[in-house]
């Protein structure tokens, strides 16, 4: 296959995954959780997530692999349906890992911190507040101002990890 051709073919197949993607999150998702089908199954079947899409998409695997064991049933509208899916179900897979390492990360740093108050002092109305260590600490990952609940000024804190 000539490199132009091989070229506009993994454009095309870009494209159409994204246009796909898109498309469905109306039908898979929550309107919140892009990765909502994936939980509810998870639920319903007293797996995890993860293993919910495998078994979703374990149907798209056998799909190709008949297409590959004969390949002269294959059709172009064929091939592009099932490949299409497969690395759809990458993207998801993907999505779904990272969003684990993330809530993971996320439950860690929380456990972390979580019991512990601390007190700011406002510099302009002279008023002392006790914050949580975790909302201070998340202020702080999300780049977030924490403000006097009389004033509105920023108030100054620091965190050490």
């Amino acid at each position: 296959m000539e490199p132009k051709r091989f070229n506009e073919i993994i454009v095309n197949r870009f494209k159409e995954c994204e246009e796909v993607l898109i498309s469905k999150e109306e039908e898979y998702s929550s309107g919140t959780d892009r990765l909502h089908n994936f939980k509810v199954a998870a639920a319903a079947l007293q797996t995890t997530p993860e293993e919910a899409l495998l078994g979703m998409w374990i149907k798209h695997i056998v799909s190709i692999i008949d297409l590959m064991k004969n390949p002269d049933s294959a059709t172009p509208s064929l091939i592009k349906e099932k490949f299409g899916d497969n690395i759809n179900y990458s993207l998801l897979a993907e999505a779904t890992l990272l969003e684990r390492i993330e809530n993971k990360k996320q439950e860690v740093e929380t456990e972390t911190v979580a019991f512990d108050v601390v007190a700011l002092d406002c510099d302009v109305c002279k008023r002392r507040y006790e914050y949580s260590a975790i909302d201070i600490y998340q202020a702080f990952l999300k780049k977030e101002t924490i403000c006097c609940k009389n004033c509105e000024t920023s108030l100054k804190y620091t965190v050490t990890l």
